[in-house]
């Protein structure tokens, strides 16, 4: 008589059952990484807006600040002022060159417009050709004030967010 002995080995159900708990643990596990990136990609997205929002801040507050002189802008989508440095003077002592900036929201850009020259400007409007950089991304919307003391000026993000910056005004002579 030939012996047979009994062999050691999985049945179907118990195959089926360990594939299906792999299958679980698998599909947790793709849930959990996809989560931790749409996390991260939201991180990064902040973080980028912060970064560009400080940088924005500090390069207006500076140049705000270090300005000679700060008058009234009428240019379409401005801020509502305009930022005068005094370049240089004539033979006679006369000042001859200028650099005139101000700030414009366009789109969901905040933009700086600047322009060396020669000329003043009249009525607070400037209608020149000038050279414009993109200072921030993802704006909403931008509330100005700008007063004889105070210029205030409140950035409103895409992302529900705000900033505020509230800049002394220094400058306290007229521009003639």
């Amino acid at each position: 008589m030939k012996k047979f002995y009994k062999r050691k080995a999985f049945t179907l159900i118990e195959l089926i059952f360990s594939l299906a708990l792999i299958f679980i643990v698998i599909s947790l596990l793709l849930k959990s990484m996809s989560a931790s990136l749409k996390t991260s990609e939201i991180i990064k997205k902040k973080d980028d807006l912060f970064s560009q929002s400080y940088f924005a801040s500090n390069y207006m507050y500076n140049e705000i600040s270090s300005a000679d002189y700060i008058i009234s802008n009428g240019n379409k989508n401005s801020l509502g002022f305009t930022l005068i440095k005094l370049e240089g003077k004539d033979k006679n002592g006369k000042n001859s060159k200028y650099n005139y900036t101000y700030y414009s929201h366009s789109g969901k850009n905040i933009r700086r417009h600047s322009i060396n020259t020669d000329k003043k400007i009249k009525n607070n409007i400037i209608n020149m050709k000038m050279g414009v950089n993109n200072l921030i991304s993802g704006v909403e919307s931008v509330d100005s004030s700008y007063s004889k003391n105070l210029i205030t000026i409140k950035i409103n993000f895409d992302d529900n967010t705000s900033k505020t910056l509230k800049i002394a005004n220094r400058t306290f002579e007229e521009f003639k």
